[in-house]
């Protein structure tokens, strides 16, 4: 979830979409806005801005989606979501505000990078409780020692030109390496 569903959140989604197809994980991501109705930019395509379709230092392309379209997260989707990942503490904000209990299931993308790391690695503190071998479940255990931080930003580049998005993709091609390999790692 991005604020608008046009840069961070749609460039996510596919990457992780490639990442997990190269991996074998069948994975169904969804991206949406946090402030699409206000802004008013519902069914806006993909920024031009983003770096899809090059080859990236992750080894992977990310494609343009064809059919993007710019849409507001609603409770629906909060409520079918196993995971959330959002890029800016208002986004987290956002969804709690729309489902209390999504909290638990709404990580920020820095944090999901600590958090997936630590998941691959079994790099669990001796306090924590026994990995349970599902990476859902893990992610949640590990959180207490990675918690949501208000730092916890990939700022928006819409309208700061190609270095801020490309800097932007650069964070969730490394957040999506992560996650991947967690899922991975967790499944083997």
């Amino acid at each position: 979830m991005c604020t608008a569903n046009i840069c961070r959140s749609p460039y996510a989604a596919a990457a992780i979409e490639v990442a997990a197809a190269k991996a074998g994980v069948d994975l169904l991501v969804t991206s949406a806005g946090v402030r699409v109705d206000m802004l008013e930019t519902t069914g806006y395509p993909t920024c031009e801005d983003m770096p899809y379709a090059v080859e990236r230092p992750s080894g992977w392309r990310v494609p343009r989606p064809a059919e993007h379209g710019s849409s507001q997260v609603d409770l629906e989707l909060v409520r079918s979501a196993d995971m959330i990942l959002v890029f800016e503490p208002n986004h987290r904000a956002h969804i709690v505000n729309i489902q209390p209990r999504a909290q638990l299931r709404t990580y920020s993308v820095m944090q999901i990078m600590r958090l997936a790391d630590a998941v691959a690695a079994e790099h669990w503190p001796d306090a924590a409780p026994e990995p349970t071998g599902d990476v859902l479940r893990d992610l949640n255990l590990a959180r207490s020692w990675a918690p949501f931080s208000a730092s916890d930003t990939v700022p928006d580049p819409h309208g700061h030109g190609i270095p801020a998005h490309v800097k932007a993709a650069d964070v969730i091609d490394s957040m999506v390496a992560n996650l991947i390999r967690a899922i991975v790692t967790r499944h083997a």
